[in-house]
């Protein structure tokens, strides 16, 4: 795992939310192909800040580089859940084909 990315998941983890949303942003900036992990858990941070539109970019960011990422479909479906329903209902649908294959 990146270094960087690793220190964003450990504060993540341990609450820093401030210091996490740096290393994710260093590790993005740095090297963006480093794992559909920093797309997971970038926008589920974003999303918890109550930055939903920049957390919906995220995730769509991660889907380009990543695509049929389930931890990725499976938090952009949740933060659209209430959004935009027919959407989040297909994001599930899709999850759900690539767990049973």
């Amino acid at each position: 795992m990146n270094e960087d990315l690793a220190k964003a998941v450990a504060f993540h983890n341990q609450g820093h939310h401030d210091k996490a949303l740096q290393y994710y942003r260093k590790c993005l900036s740095s090297d963006p192909k480093c794992s559909p992990l920093l797309y997971q858990n970038y926008g589920a941070l974003l999303r918890s800040n109550s930055k939903q539109k920049e957390s919906r970019q995220i995730y769509n960011d991660g889907l380009k580089l990543f695509p049929g990422n389930v931890g990725i479909l499976t938090n952009l479906a949740n933060l659209l859940r209430d959004e935009a329903p027919t959407i989040s209902i297909s994001l599930y649908l899709k999850v759900i084909r690539l767990r049973t294959k």
